[in-house]
């Protein structure tokens, strides 16, 4: 793809990157880097072979297309040096910023500044670490700063950035949410389909049918579902800063939340399309992966509970009825049963069984790997019928 050959008649090959975040904090334009970059290399005598560009993506994580890339095409290019306009283009996460400039050393790639200048000199080092714990520095204070901003947009229920969710649009006077009618009536459908017990298969299936789109103008998915079913501002309540921060490499996982005593929840911040009685018992459903069924047929338990044998290693076993996932039942020693003691729909040779088979009472379902004794314990119903 590149040109590898460099030599006493050849100049060094090198790269250049180029990034811009998203924060709107005051930066140097791509071009500006680019023109910095490009004379830079001129000066030094590079040849340079290509030059990356991220646009709007943070410098804290690594997981940026374009570097990415870069990282990949350099020992195979023959490059020996990649030039960013300043550090703080490479990134602004001080420890990932030494790891990976370690690893490309090894290869014999450097990474040079074309308005910093830092010598291998112990003192050019230092210089170089302490700009980067800088660089690292303002970027986690100028987040903080930011957050306090939106935490004040968030008291007064206004949008503090990003896509509304479906169903609501943001009114650019107020800052508020409004409904957009279209969309909250896909949002109805969504719920209300989904308590009459109907799979994500077949509300999707009847969303793209009736002709509703996602907020991107895309059909619906299994995705985009998850995340509607469990949106409480569809009842009515404002929530905020629900999301756990990112991990080391700067990602972010949707589905790892902070407590709820951290979360900034306004009643009646939003305009409400169900109501709040209808989210707790989606909730629950949700729980177990998908829908509960609050009644199954006693032949399908009885074949369930031949696999629930006393001992052996724990098991999960995924229970498929009318299409819906019904419970995650553990295997687990239980005292054996007493002769005659066994319920007649538990053991069809009642006091033959030899202890083999457990009691229904010993099928639990299992919440985040810890075991519960059923819906009780959580809505205080009774278990699903035998």
């Amino acid at each position: 793809m590149y040109t590898t050959v460099s030599g006493p008649m050849h100049p060094p090959l090198a790269f250049g990157y180029c990034r811009k975040s998203t924060t709107g904090q005051r930066e140097e334009s791509i071009e500006a880097q680019q023109r910095a970059i490009v004379a830079y290399a001129a000066a030094m005598g590079y040849q340079l072979v290509h030059i990356y560009k991220d646009h709007g993506n943070s410098g804290r994580s690594g997981e940026r297309p374009e570097f990415q890339q870069m990282l990949q095409d350099a020992v195979p290019a023959g490059v020996q040096f990649i030039i960013v306009h300043k550090l703080d283009r490479f990134f602004r996460n001080a420890e990932r910023q030494t790891l990976i400039e370690a690893q490309l050393r090894r290869q014999g790639i450097r990474v040079l500044s074309a308005s910093e200048h830092f010598d291998d000199t112990p003192q050019g080092q230092f210089m170089r670490n302490i700009t980067k714990a800088i660089n690292q520095w303002y970027s986690a204070n100028l987040a903080t700063e930011v957050m306090k901003g939106m935490r004040e947009n968030a008291m007064g229920a206004r949008n503090t950035g990003g896509p509304p969710p479906l169903g609501y649009a943001v009114d650019k006077t107020t800052g508020k949410f409004v409904l957009q009618p279209t969309e909250a009536a896909a949002v109805q459908m969504i719920f209300r389909m989904y308590r009459q017990g109907c799979g994500y298969t077949e509300i999707i299936d009847a969303l793209n049918a009736a002709g509703h789109v996602t907020r991107r103008g895309r059909p619906f998915g299994k995705n985009s579902l998850y995340d509607i079913l469990r949106n409480e501002k569809y009842t009515g309540t404002y929530v905020w800063n629900r999301l756990a921060p990112a991990d080391p490499d700067g990602r972010t996982n949707r589905r790892n939340l902070k407590p709820r005593s951290e979360w900034v929840c306004v009643e009646g911040g939003m305009p409400q399309i169900i109501t709040p009685e209808e989210l707790p018992q989606t909730s629950f459903r949700c729980l177990y992966g998908k829908s509960v069924l609050p009644a199954v047929r006693p032949g399908l338990l009885w074949r369930l509970r031949r696999l629930h044998v006393r001992g052996g290693p724990p098991l999960q076993i995924p229970w498929q009825a009318r299409g819906i996932q019904v419970l995650h039942l553990q295997r687990q020693k239980a005292p054996a049963c007493r002769r005659g003691a066994c319920p007649p729909r538990a053991c069809r040779q009642p006091g033959r069984c030899g202890g083999r088979l457990s009691p229904a009472g010993h099928l639990q379902p299992r919440q985040h790997g810890h075991a519960v004794r059923g819906p009780a314990a959580i809505h205080g119903a009774g278990p699903p019928a035998h």
